[in-house]
């Protein structure tokens, strides 16, 4: 057979000098990237741009015949024209990456001509069609981008189209129909293009020893699809009692090694001794599968429908290696290196020799357990969280500590990163399997707080206007203010609408600071204020961009308006910040009020570490 042929490495700004058009066939699935996928490339991206941004950046390889179809990579191809859609307000020679010629775009769909005019359109709707996750993924970038100052975006634009790299491996023009099937069910068998994780699942399985190879593939499947949870409700009538007591059988077996047990025991509703179904359409070639001429329905955002986890399988797979590492390993570890999706495979290389295959697949098993009751998933629609134990109590604020745990977890999941959750997540399911999977909410709530505090320790003279200030300020302690104030909301808010908001409160990815006095005042404004009275924190909120902009320059008593109507639903809008809230108990604004604020935040943080 004729050898497969590997282009040079290819960026936007190499592909956008030719006329090539690339196309997606009938039977590849649609585009389904959601929102945490695509906020992980842009992280990682962004990240390349701030450490080495002359450096390229690899997105993966793409398979293509020499018709330019993509048989595999097509979500990625499709992410980076999603991309420049956006970038390309930023960087025009982005629009020569989308178009080669005038009203032909780059990529097109084979029979879905909905979906090709869609993306030429630039994914506004054509004729009252849209492609919602192509509509959900421009939103999710053009909101990244928000974030960035003015210089950055176009730089970051730039960075993209020179940088973002990828190879295209082209299959010889004598493949058959049933050798591109066999090479399709190879890379997609799973629906999902063939991924680190996937190449080390073989490697592990090949050294596995001790137990059922066919049962260790089933738990390492159940495993990976890290958006449905291992033990759910089979039926309305199941409590959670009945699920609390499913957990502790599984836990169990995992403790004894038990797989028959756990496999015959039916406490997963992922894990049977029945034989995994076969595929109907494993039989079938490619070539054989007719094209559709329906339009496309509208997909679900995930799997699960209403929330996802936090992590995607190939980042819980680094969290266990860390958990399975002794102390002295993890001492001369460089971090940030250890927990980089992109060295995968070569950080378990590194460490191959100090793990059990067999032991390694069932602690998979157990912090996944312990994963599932004690760490919060996040909505796909709003920015809500659930998390499944119940725990009771209620701290001197009479707060539940479920909430309690809620709300510090979802505070750091926001001012985490993928490459920073290693601050505190491997210690919480650390202390969880130290307990047996027993531990009370209040014990979770405590350890995580302090663990949390041992990395972002209360600044020193923090009363000065200088120290978390507009220049320097930790967007970090935003968040962990957010935190307490609404710990101590029933106690901050006599309002009864007030305090109604703080119930409600969310975590949200709010990075934008917003100044309340604003730097650039209006010209019949006559507040005028030293810069370090300006800049510090007492006169400064987060917010979302999109918020901050509806805000900008207006006087104080334009935007407490506007924070009044959100409060009483008189518009609609959301009120993104307590601190803001706060602020805006106040009738007016000067010097005085903002100094006074200022050390009311002081208070609160120093309270809150108390």
């Amino acid at each position: 057979m004729s050898p497969i042929h590997f282009s040079a490495r290819l960026t936007p700004a190499v592909v956008a000098q030719t006329k090539e058009i690339y196309s997606i066939p009938i039977y590849q699935r649609l585009f389904e990237w959601d929102e945490p996928q695509i906020v992980q490339l842009l992280d990682d991206l962004y990240q390349g741009f701030l450490q080495a941004p002359s450096q390229p950046y690899y997105i993966g390889m793409l398979t293509s015949n020499r018709h330019n179809d993509l048989i595999d990579g097509q979500q990625r191809f499709t992410v980076m024209m999603l991309l420049g859609i956006v970038l390309s307000r930023y960087d025009a020679d982005w629009n020569r990456f989308l178009f080669p010629e005038p009203n032909v775009v780059r990529l097109k769909f084979a029979a879905r001509m909905l979906d090709s005019q869609y993306l030429r359109n630039r994914c506004c709707p054509v004729d009252g069609y849209e492609n919602w996750y192509m509509k959900r993924g421009v939103q999710c970038i053009q909101r990244f981008v928000d974030q960035l100052t003015g210089q950055e975006r176009a730089a970051y634009a730039r960075y993209a189209f020179e940088n973002l790299s990828f190879f295209v491996s082209r299959l010889p023009n004598d493949y058959s129909p049933k050798a591109l099937n066999q090479y399709f069910e190879t890379m997609n068998s799973t629906g999902k293009n063939l991924e680190n994780h996937e190449v080390l699942k073989v490697k592990l399985l090949h050294a596995a020893r001790r137990f059922d190879k066919m049962q260790l593939t089933q738990i390492w499947n159940a495993v990976g699809d890290m958006d449905r949870k291992l033990i759910r409700r089979k039926g309305k009538d199941e409590k959670r009692s009945d699920l609390q007591w499913r957990f502790q059988q599984a836990y169990e077996a995992i403790e004894r090694q038990d797989l028959d047990g756990l496999f015959c025991g039916q406490s997963l509703n992922v894990l049977t001794d029945d034989a995994i179904d076969e595929d109907p359409l494993a039989s079938l070639n490619v070539g054989d599968i007719p094209a559709s001429h329906e339009k496309p329905v509208q997909q679900r955002l995930s799997r699960n429908n209403r929330f996802h986890s936090m992590l995607s399988f190939s980042e819980f797979l680094l969290q266990v290696l860390w958990l399975q590492l002794d102390q002295a390993t993890r001492k001369k570890v460089g971090v940030k290196h250890f927990f980089d999706v992109n060295r995968l495979q070569e950080t378990f290389r590194t460490y191959w020799m100090q793990i059990d295959a067999d032991e390694f697949i069932l602690a998979l098993l157990k912090y996944r357990l312990l994963y599932d009751r004690y760490v919060i998933t996040i909505s796909n629609e709003e920015a809500t969280y659930d998390l499944e134990v119940d725990t009771y109590g209620v701290d001197a604020e009479g707060n539940s500590y479920h909430d309690l745990l809620l709300m510090y977890e979802s505070m750091l999941y926001v001012n985490s990163s993928a490459a920073s959750y290693y601050l505190w997540l491997p210690s919480l399911l650390s202390l969880a399997a130290a307990r047996n999977g027993e531990i009370t909410g209040e014990e979770l709530y405590d350890h995580l707080k302090q663990e949390d505090e041992q990395h972002h320790p209360l600044p020193a003279n923090l009363s000065d206007l200088g120290t978390l200030s507009y220049r320097v300020v930790d967007r970090y302690w935003f968040w962990k203010l957010d935190f307490h104030i609404w710990r101590s909301r029933k106690r901050l808010f006599q309002d009864e609408s007030v305090r109604c908001v703080a119930d409600n409160y969310m975590f949200r990815r709010n990075r934008s600071i917003e100044h309340i006095a604003p730097q650039t005042p209006d010209a019949d404004s006559t507040l005028r204020l030293p810069d370090d009275v300006e800049n510090c924190f007492g006169n400064l909120v987060m917010i979302s961009s999109a918020q901050n902009s509806s805000l900008l320059n207006s006087t104080f008593e334009v935007k407490r308006a506007k924070v009044v109507s959100y409060v009483h639903k008189e518009l609609t809008g959301t009120i993104e910040s307590l601190k803001m809230l706060m602020i805006y108990q106040y009738q007016h604004w000067d010097e005085v009020c903002i100094q006074d604020h200022h050390q009311a935040c002081v208070a609160l943080l120093e309270q809150s570490f108390g």
